[in-house]
Parts: structure tokens; sequence; C-alpha cells
């Protein structure tokens, strides 16, 4: 895996973290307004608890495999950083 990639953090705990705007989700992505209000909220207070699950393509660009929902609720929370892994 490319560690040199722009705006990816390895914390002193070895975990993954990225600029959320590196992430690219899929445009026609819809989900339920109010589940999604319900999950800013719970982000705002609690974070991202679970690790956006991503794959790296060859430009080094991160592709999003699972996660989606809580990558719209954290951009609408504010966050900027995000935990992920890394499939290979």
């Amino acid at each position: 895996m490319n560690r040199n990639i722009i705006g990816l953090e390895e914390r002193e705990d070895g975990s993954l973290w990225v600029n959320i705007n590196n992430l690219q989700i899929n445009p026609d992505f819809k989900m339920d307004d109010e589940s999604l209000e319900e999950l800013v909220e719970y982000t705002k207070t609690h974070g991202i608890l679970e690790p956006i699950l991503i794959s790296e393509d060859y430009k080094g660009s991160f592709k999003v495999i699972s996660g989606f929902r809580r990558i719209v609720a954290a951009k609408k929370a504010g966050l900027n950083m995000v935990p992920i892994r890394i499939l290979k």
C-alpha cells in the first residue's frame, strides 16, 4: 500500500485516517432524509466508530466499498478526517 497518498494519515494506534474530500462516492447514492439526519446527529456526538472500507486504485485515489451513509453524515457533521480500512 502506498502510505504517501495525499490526505492519508496513520495515527499512533496504527489506525488509518483520510481527508473526507479524497473519498469518491456514487453520486446516484440515495438515502432517506430522516435516517440521514439521525446519523448526522449521532456522528456529531460520537464520530465515526467503524472505519470506511475502501480500495485504492492505480492512481492513488480511494474508491468506497462500504460506508456511503457514514461519509455523507460525516460531511454534514463537519468532519474533515474519517477512519478507513484499505482492502487489498
